[in-house]
């Protein structure tokens, strides 16, 4: 007759690894779109940074601002 007690154990000890490794491989996956993300908004403000500096180029020039 088997063991249905160590087999239950072993059971859900392979849950539990499963479990683990599929939260673990989640929270990679998070922090890869977390660090995708600041990315993207650095990206992002540097794109509008770069827009402001133009605009305010374009005035100082359009304005005869030099020094």
């Amino acid at each position: 007759m088997p063991d249905l007690f160590n087999h239950s154990v072993t059971t859900l000890k392979r849950k539990e690894n499963f479990l683990n490794e599929y939260l673990e491989k989640h929270r990679i996956i998070e922090s890869e779109i977390k660090r995708y993300e600041r990315f993207c908004v650095k990206k992002i403000l540097l794109k509008l940074e770069r827009v402001q500096i133009r605009r305010d180029i374009k005035y100082i020039i359009d304005n005869d601002l030099f020094c």
